[in-house]
């Protein structure tokens, strides 16, 4: 599990003033500006978790002079327990970024996150994997 120390550093990859906009589906889960804010909710989030792993799969940027903006793609996949159960969820997330570079360092100045969250069973008599989308539509998953 990530702690203070790790979102501390996770939040300097961010402007002073970023705002953060991350939905779940079609539904807006948080909408965030600033260094603070983006770690408090951050936190408060992977707090619910024993464990949370990132996937980064292909990123697409395009570079102006001192600023970018990218897609990239990841799976998410976050650890939980409940009455003794380990239950994973599998989220697919598109993140579109916008980047300034400053002092020659690219730091994010906007953020739009979309997950597809995906429930994972694991059946240990067969080792059958059981996957099923919670959002039926996922039109806003495409870039």
């Amino acid at each position: 599990m990530a702690d203070d120390k790790d979102i501390a550093t996770q939040i300097q990859l961010f402007t002073e003033d970023a705002t953060v906009n991350t939905y779940f589906g079609d539904t807006l889960f948080a909408s965030m500006r600033g260094r603070e804010e983006i770690g408090k909710v951050f936190s408060g989030f992977i707090a619910n978790f024993s464990a949370l792993y990132h996937m980064n799969g292909q990123m697409i940027a395009d570079i102006n002079g001192d600023h970018a903006s990218s897609t990239h793609y990841c799976l998410v996949v976050l650890v939980s327990e409940d009455q003794g159960k380990e239950f994973k969820n599998f989220n697919g997330v598109i993140y579109k970024d916008e980047y300034i570079r400053r002092d020659g360092q690219w730091l994010i100045t906007n953020r739009e996150a979309r997950f597809a969250m995906w429930l994972c069973f694991l059946n240990r008599t067969t080792n059958l994997l059981f996957m099923s989308c919670i959002h039926e539509n996922n039109r806003n998953m495409r870039h």
